[in-house]
């Protein structure tokens, strides 16, 4: 399997990250206003340099990653993605976030999104999130 993004940083990540049991039929990504018209032209494409999309179970743990007031949360079919590219992430600790993330090694094409949706709320925070774990 060839990766899109051909950085030592995406060939490790992959190597290490590992395969999920089983896939949910959905998977959320939140995303600013910025990038939401090239995402809706061109699918969400790979980190340039980890290569891979983050990806969260529900829409409400992929709310807990919107880095502004105004985000947009992306509702993807996973049927639709190759499954040999879905990775368990290791990154995100179960213990500060108390959720599974997923890594995908693939632009997410813009077929496999379902839907799109404006969320405002409070911006995530690192101590917001271990004052909640602590």
């Amino acid at each position: 399997m060839k990766l899109e993004v051909n950085t030592i940083v995406a060939k490790e990540m992959f190597k290490v990250s590992p395969n999920p049991k089983g896939i949910p039929p959905y998977f959320y990504h939140i995303t600013n206003r910025r990038a939401l018209s090239s995402i809706m032209k061109d699918g969400i494409r790979p980190h340039e340099f980890f290569g891979e999309v983050y990806f969260c179970e529900t829409a409400k743990d992929a709310c807990m990653f919107a880095k502004t007031y105004r985000s947009h949360l992306i509702t993807v079919d996973t049927s639709k993605l190759d499954q040999n590219f879905i990775r368990i992430s290791l990154d995100h600790n179960r213990k500060v976030f108390e959720m599974e993330c997923y890594r995908y090694f693939k632009t997410v094409p813009v077929e496999a999104i379902v839907r799109t949706e404006e969320i405002l709320q409070k911006p995530f925070s690192l101590k917001n999130a271990l004052d909640i774990a602590l």
